[in-house]
């Protein structure tokens, strides 16, 4: 037989809500149904909580000689409180619940917060449409969705932080390259001009009696568009007696208008000395900035550069020129990796290559390894990474004053002079190549590019577009690899990780160029090579 001491403050709580259920009894003038599994109506009666537990085993109480079911008890307690109306099953069960909540109070030990927290429970149990396993199931339920939700956001908060640490070394390595070119040696300020040596000096003055001076004093000039100044012509080209090859540049040249009115094939595309000596030909030169002229640069500086012994300036395809050659310009597209392209490119009698171009034993089955011809300025200077570099031609274009510095310090064999970045002084990567192995892009031939093909946008072309148009006056048939961008691979062939292209934080005009490419490779004046497809 179960016996229920309560503590005293509970049962005080207790009698108080006894005290307003008998207080409802005096509002109510009639009973209603309280059930249909019901038969019989019930009478209004004091009842207690207490009085829903039995007294006996067989799980019903006495009460003037006549046993009360439990379940009748509650049922009136719950019409007389003005609780749903539930059936005589779910009575039963609420029951029990209550029973297991006034067990679990005499173990908890006393106090009126608690009693009154117990209350509550009992409050939930009566009006609830549903069993304490229903609801238990439901908030274990909730707990489970809300820790998937908490899960999920914990994972793209690692998503997004993972990502965050990608772009930052991204970042990072993109910074890496750009400075790739600076030596590691850094200081605060510009290292004081080396003193030349009497033989430097005596050489200097050679090179300076070689200019000739002007009849008459040269009149001052507005600067004039790009397009509105003639270019030079060299009288030393020589032209291609190519008439046999399929898809040559000639053969196509007739069936392409836009590119035909825009073609000068004897455009002077090297500078030689005649361009400093002439003293009007250089004031013409000095018409535009560097890289479209000479700007601010003075002649005998000038001179310096293209009378050194060292810079010999040799014919761009030495002893003779082959009949109907074959050219392949390899750019940096992620596309060619994997692509397999090294022995078609390799096949070609003259290779030109930009940049970094890695034709190392890791990819050159994709680059070939072959390199005739290489373009850089000092930021761009990847020399060492060439396979062959003894036997390369060097095509040098100078952007800036630093780049003249650069290059004359090069050719002279002296220490290479220091370039400002990070508001520092960085020594800069000497590329270790002879005089002899360079040419120097006329200025005029690097307007004629901006001006003809690329409608003067952008803040000047990129080296591709140079190497392009050069081997465009050069050969017969040019092939073109890795230009453009295919969003399914990385910028570079040699990228570690993805990288995507962007043209932000550039002078040039990308966009633009690939138009060109498209327009040149469907007139036929090049063959614009692309993953997947057709040969």
């Amino acid at each position: 037989m179960l016996v229920i001491r309560p503590n005293i403050r509970f049962l005080v709580v207790l009698v108080a809500f006894v005290g307003c259920l008998l207080f409802s009894v005096h509002l109510v003038f009639f009973e209603s149904k309280v059930d249909r599994n019901v038969d019989e109506r019930l009478e209004s009666r004091d009842v207690s909580i207490l009085d829903l537990f039995p007294s006996d085993d067989d799980g019903t109480s006495v009460e003037n000689g006549r046993r009360e079911d439990p379940v009748r008890k509650l049922l009136q307690v719950a019409r007389i409180a003005g609780y749903p109306e539930m059936s005589a099953d779910r009575a039963a069960e609420k029951l029990d619940e209550i029973k297991k909540v006034v067990q679990e109070f005499q173990r908890a030990g006393a106090g009126d917060k608690l009693a009154g927290s117990f209350l509550h429970k009992i409050d939930i149990i009566l009006l609830s449409e549903q069993s304490v396993g229903q609801l238990h199931k439901k908030i274990r339920e909730r707990a489970k969705d809300e820790r998937k939700e908490r899960e999920r956001r914990e994972e793209q908060e690692k998503a997004k932080q993972e990502e965050q640490k990608r772009l930052e070394k991204l970042a990072k390595q993109q910074k890496e390259e750009a400075n790739s070119h600076l030596g590691e040696e850094a200081e605060d300020k510009p290292p004081p001009k080396p003193k030349l040596s009497q033989e430097r000096l005596d050489q200097i003055a050679k090179a300076v009696s070689h200019l000739r001076k002007a009849d008459e004093k040269l009149p001052f000039e507005r600067r004039a568009k790009l397009w509105k100044m003639a270019y030079e012509r060299d009288d030393k080209y020589s032209f291609s007696d190519c008439e046999d090859m399929e898809d040559s540049i000639a053969r196509n040249l007739p069936e392409s208008p836009w590119f035909s009115e825009r073609y000068m094939d004897d455009l002077k595309l090297f500078l030689d000395t005649e361009d400093i000596d002439n003293p009007y030909t250089f004031q013409k030169l000095r018409h535009y900035g560097l890289p479209f002229g000479f700007g601010a640069q003075k002649r005998d500086v000038m001179a310096r550069l293209v009378h050194n012994d060292n810079f010999t300036n040799d014919d761009i395809h030495g002893d003779y020129r082959k009949a109907c050659l074959t050219c392949a310009v390899v750019g940096s597209g992620g596309e060619l990796k994997g692509a397999g392209m090294g022995k078609e490119i390799d096949k070609h009698d003259y290779v030109f290559r930009l940049n970094k171009a890695m034709t190392g034993s890791q990819y050159w089955p994709d680059i070939g390894n072959k390199t005739t011809f290489y373009t850089f300025y000092p930021e761009s200077n990847f020399v060492h990474l060439l396979n062959d570099k003894e036997n390369v031609v060097y095509l040098y274009a100078g952007f800036k004053q630093y780049d003249i510095d650069y290059i004359t310090a090069v050719v002279e064999g002296e220490p290479m002079p220091k370039i400002k970045a990070n508001n520092r002084y960085w020594s800069v990567r000497n590329p270790k190549i002879h005089g002899r192995q360079l040419k120097l892009f006329h200025p005029d031939f690097l307007r004629y590019i901006h001006v003809s093909y690329l409608n003067h946008t952008g803040g000047r072309p990129t080296t591709g577009a140079m190497l392009v148009f050069t081997a465009v006056h050069m050969c017969d048939k040019v092939d073109i690899y890795g230009f453009g961008y295919n969003p399914r691979f990385s910028a570079h062939y040699y990228d570690s990780t993805f990288h995507e292209h962007t043209d932000k934080g550039t002078v040039h005009n990308g966009t633009n160029e690939r138009l060109v490419w498209e327009q040149l490779h469907a007139d036929g004046i090049i063959n614009w090579w692309k993953r997947d497809s057709e040969r």
